[in-house]
């Protein structure tokens, strides 16, 4: 229906960054009372501007749409996966033990990321930087928690493609 359409990305079709506030919101509230933790990755393509330039538009618009899938089948069920806007995506992960889960999220979805796909007839190879963030560790509410994610986001991409930092 319209509502749900007006939460979702038009083109992955992944909850958007209003759906992905709410259920942050409803998972922050969750955890508090349960005195669990969870957390928030945020990742970036980091050679999308150049596969777009060189081979359009809509050829990075089939990226976009892969990595989105790629993403949703690692996650579970509880978890939410959302694109942000350009190629920038962020995991909420409802539920995780301690940071090392986390980090097994952030391993697996650079790998299967990394991983050379047949697009189009084109092999490409994408690499992704990935901040994470903590509840409640680093942040208590899903503006500061991006904002965290977003700032180790960037420090992995200083430090080297293809990573993750905390």
């Amino acid at each position: 229906g319209v509502a749900q359409d007006a939460l979702l990305d038009p083109l992955t079709r992944l909850p958007n960054r209003t759906a992905l506030f709410d259920r942050g919101q409803r998972a922050i509230a969750n955890a508090k009372r349960r005195g669990a933790r969870l957390a928030v990755l945020f990742m970036d393509l980091d050679n999308f501007k150049q596969l777009n330039d060189s081979h359009g538009h809509a050829f990075g618009d089939l990226v976009l749409c892969l990595v989105a899938d790629q993403m949703r089948s690692l996650v579970r069920e509880v978890d939410t996966v959302s694109r942000h806007g350009g190629d920038e995506f962020i995991v909420l992960l409802a539920d995780v033990g301690q940071r090392a889960d986390a980090q097994a999220v952030a391993d697996k979805l650079i790998a299967a990321i990394g991983a050379p796909v047949s697009l189009d007839g084109r092999t490409v190879s994408i690499t992704a930087s990935i901040g994470v963030a903590v509840y409640p560790d680093d942040g208590s509410d899903m503006a500061a928690l991006i904002a965290r994610a977003d700032a180790a986001m960037y420090e992995s991409k200083r430090g080297r493609r293809g990573g993750y930092h905390f």
